[in-house]
């Protein structure tokens, strides 16, 4: 049985810990913060080595589960008919 590929939004604080915990124990982990993918290659690279920075459509389309990681105040991002048949984890919070 191959692992399910993981796609974080949010690559704060509490993206790059879940990214880098998902590399540990050896899941794909796709990440997409606020900025584009390039603007957050280095901390990736640092943070979560490993994880593929992606836009948040990418994310969403190529992995499996999707953990939410992001301000609540920024909810509105997201688009639920984009999450329509993936396991979605929300750990958004007020940071």
């Amino acid at each position: 049985m191959t692992k399910p590929v993981i796609g974080i939004i949010g690559a704060g604080k509490l993206g790059m810990t879940l990214a880098k915990l998902g590399q540990n124990v050896g899941f794909r982990i796709n990440i997409a913060g606020s900025k584009e993918p390039d603007k957050i290659r280095l901390a990736v690279s640092v943070l979560a080595k490993g994880a593929t920075p992606m836009f948040v459509k990418d994310v969403i389309k190529s992995s499996d589960i999707i953990i939410l990681a992001l301000p609540l105040s920024q909810y509105r991002q997201i688009v639920p008919d984009q999450l329509k048949g993936k396991l979605v984890i929300d750990a958004m919070n007020y940071w």
